[in-house]
C-alpha cells in the first residue's frame, strides 16, 4: 500500500532545485539511469545509518 505524503513534508525533506539538478544530468530521461542511481544510493546509505544511529540509542538505554 502506498503512503500518501503531503506536498510540505516533501519540501522540508527535498530540495526541489537540488532533485532538478540531478534528473538534467540524465542522459534519458526515461530512463533516469543516472539519477536513480543517485537516488536509491542516498536512500540505502540513509537507512545504514538509521539502523546504527537505532543501535547506538538502543546501546545507550541498556546501559543506562
Amino acid at each position: 500500500m502506498a503512503t500518501k505524503v503531503s506536498e510540505n513534508c516533501v519540501k522540508q525533506v527535498l530540495d526541489i532545485k537540488v532533485f532538478d539538478q540531478i534528473l538534467e544530468m540524465d542522459e534519458d530521461p526515461v530512463q533516469r539511469e543516472f539519477s536513480s542511481e543517485i537516488v536509491f544510493s542516498f536512500f540505502e546509505e540513509t537507512q545504514k545509518v538509521l539502523a546504527s544511529m537505532e543501535e547506538e540509542v538502543t546501546k545507550s538505554y541498556v546501559h543506562s
